[in-house]
């Protein structure tokens, strides 16, 4: 059988999630969107699949003074219209997404991090 041009992106996409969810597996991410603004945005892709493979429990976003709140918000959006239709966040009531705000790196700041991190889904650290 020979595959069309059309389904090919589909499949390489695919066989990327598949590669991505096997290494992630039930590991919490965190992602770090210190600076994320309009003119330091090159993390998008990776931001729009994390959101497309792991279950939101699992996610946590890592912001300070400098994220631009408004433009992560609205790229946020933009992002979960686009999710994909075996999404485990797609048919969920209410989704929260879990962002942690870091100012100072002191240790027991980092303490805070690594508990939200460790949480178990629907547990508060």
């Amino acid at each position: 059988m020979r595959e069309s041009a059309e389904a090919r992106p589909l499949v390489a996409r695919n066989v990327a999630q598949s590669r991505i969810s096997a290494r992630i597996g039930n590991s919490s991410v965190l992602m770090d969107l210190r600076s994320f603004a309009p003119a330091n945005q090159g993390c998008l892709f990776e931001l729009g699949q994390l959101l497309d493979i792991v279950a939101l429990a699992r996610l946590l976003l890592l912001v300070d003074t400098s994220t631009d709140r408004p433009f992560l918000e609205a790229t946020l959006q933009q992002l979960w219209s686009r999710l994909s239709a075996g999404s485990p966040n797609r048919g969920l009531a209410a989704p929260r997404l879990r962002l942690f705000r870091i100012g100072a790196q002191s240790e027991p700041v980092l303490r805070a991090l690594l508990a939200h991190l460790l949480a178990r889904p629907g547990e508060v650290a």
